[in-house]
C-alpha cells in the first residue's frame, strides 16, 4: 500500500484529486492547509505529496521551503497540482524543489495521474482500465513529437559546434 499526501483547501478539487488517483493500492491523506500538511508529513512517511500552491495558511512555496529544511521530509516527492500562472522564476524556483509541476488544464488529470502513478510505483495495468486509457492517450498524444529536436535546441548545437 502506497501512501499519498494530497494537500489542496478547495473540497471540490479534492474530490476530484481522490477520484483521480484513489485505487486500492494507494491511501490517501487530505491537508486543506499548509501546517496540516507539516504535520502529516512529520507523523508520517508519505511516497508522493500533490501540492496546490494556493493555501489558506500558507504559500506552496513557503511549505516547500519549510520542507527542504527538515532533512527527514525533503527526499519526498512533491507534484506541484496548481491553477496559478508561474513567472520564469516561480517555476524555476519549483523546480529546484520539485519532482514535477503539473499546471491545471486540459490535460491536467492525464499528467497528475502520470506523474503520480511513477512516483508511487504504480503498475498501470494495475489500475482500472479507464485510468489506463487515460495514461495511454496522454502518452499517444506525445508520440508525433518522439525523436523530435526544437529548433532552439538544433540551432545551439549547430552554433556550439562551431
Amino acid at each position: 500500500m502506497r501512501r499519498l499526501l494530497v494537500v489542496e483547501d478547495d473540497p471540490a478539487e479534492q474530490l476530484s484529486v481522490t477520484e483521480l488517483l484513489g485505487h486500492s493500492d494507494v491511501e490517501i491523506t487530505m491537508a486543506a492547509t499548509g501546517a496540516a500538511a507539516l504535520a502529516a508529513l512529520r507523523a508520517g512517511s508519505f511516497d508522493c505529496v500533490v501540492l496546490d500552491l494556493r493555501l489558506p495558511d500558507m504559500s506552496g512555496f513557503e511549505l516547500l521551503a519549510q520542507v527542504q529544511e527538515d532533512p527527514e521530509l525533503r527526499r519526498t516527492p512533491i507534484v506541484v497540482f496548481t491553477g496559478r500562472e508561474l513567472n520564469d522564476h516561480e517555476e524555476t524556483e519549483l523546480r529546484k524543489v520539485a519532482k514535477s509541476i503539473v499546471l491545471k488544464g486540459v490535460r491536467s488529470p492525464e499528467r497528475l495521474l502520470d506523474e503520480t502513478a511513477l512516483f508511487l510505483h504504480r503498475v498501470i495495468a494495475d489500475l482500472p482500465e479507464a485510468k489506463q486509457h487515460m495514461i495511454e492517450a496522454l502518452h499517444e498524444s506525445d508520440e508525433p513529437l518522439s525523436g523530435r529536436k526544437c529548433w532552439w535546441s538544433t540551432t545551439i548545437s549547430a552554433t556550439s559546434s562551431r
